[in-house]
């Protein structure tokens, strides 16, 4: 008997325009009728997730950011791993300021750069939260870190 339903988003249960369509929304329903509990595996932050599966009203668990954070059903943290503010600022140090485009993915549901640019548009349409550009972005994770 299936007790759990294990899904990823993008390119499982979303389709294109980043929804789930009519007939696995039915589906989920129904394996809820039955008892089943849904878990959610992504590479999303939760505060995504929580955009995406509003029909189900955090019925569901999520292990979020390719497995930086479990939420439970009440959307609680039950659990969390990230990098220290010192790894991820000599991280940041290392790959210098023009290889590639500095993007912190933050475990505070936030998204950040350096210098929003026409570069960070095709990021920006594909996440669901607002970019902030902090110009001192070493800065911000020490923020991030301490809220």
């Amino acid at each position: 008997m299936i007790k759990l339903i294990v899904s990823d988003l993008d390119g499982t249960l979303l389709d294109r325009e980043r929804r789930i369509n009519e007939r696995d929304l039915y589906a989920i329903n129904k394996a809820y009728d039955y008892g089943m509990d849904l878990r959610i595996a992504s590479g999303r932050m939760n505060s995504e997730i929580q955009i995406l599966l509003k029909p189900f009203a955090n019925q569901y668990y999520a292990v979020g950011q390719n497995g930086a954070t479990i939420h439970v059903h009440d959307q609680v943290l039950l659990a969390s791993s990230e990098f220290s503010p010192e790894l991820s600022t000599r991280l940041l140090q290392a790959i210098g300021r023009n290889d590639f485009i500095q993007f912190i993915h933050s475990t505070n549901d936030l998204y950040y750069v350096r210098e929003w640019n026409e570069a960070i548009v095709p990021y920006e349409a594909r996440i669901m939260t607002a970019i902030s550009s902090h110009a001192d972005l070493e800065g911000a994770i020490t923020i991030t870190k301490a809220a």
